[in-house]
């Protein structure tokens, strides 16, 4: 009896020490899938800033682009705007013109029928 409870002793020595070593497989796995894990969040973290720091140069190039036409279109708006005031003004002193000069016109005409 002696000699099977040594034999039972031993097997589950090397039973303890198969399940030891299982453990400590699968603890070593479970730190590389750490490490792994670890090392992949960093690596996406840092690509979600080079991104993220991506779009914010590329909005506050689009809104200082956005600045600049807005300010050439009012630039160009208020010339417009100024041209056609010339064009009117110059139109309407054209218009006063020939008003006179018709007026004229028509008095040297009853002039020249009177004689």
């Amino acid at each position: 009896m002696k000699t099977e409870t040594k034999r039972s002793v031993k097997m589950l020595k090397e039973e303890v020490q198969k399940l030891d070593d299982l453990y400590q497989q699968k603890v070593k796995e479970a730190e590389e899938e750490d490490e792994k894990c670890a090392s992949e969040l960093k690596s996406l973290e840092k690509h979600k800033h080079l991104l993220e720091s991506t779009v914010k140069e590329g909005l506050r190039e689009a809104m200082d682009e956005l600045d600049a036409v807005q300010r050439e279109y009012q630039l160009v708006v208020q010339t417009t705007t100024e041209e056609r005031r010339k064009v009117g003004n110059n139109l309407q002193r054209l218009l006063e013109m020939v008003a006179t000069h018709v007026g004229s016109l028509e008095v040297s005409i009853q002039v020249l029928a009177e004689f």
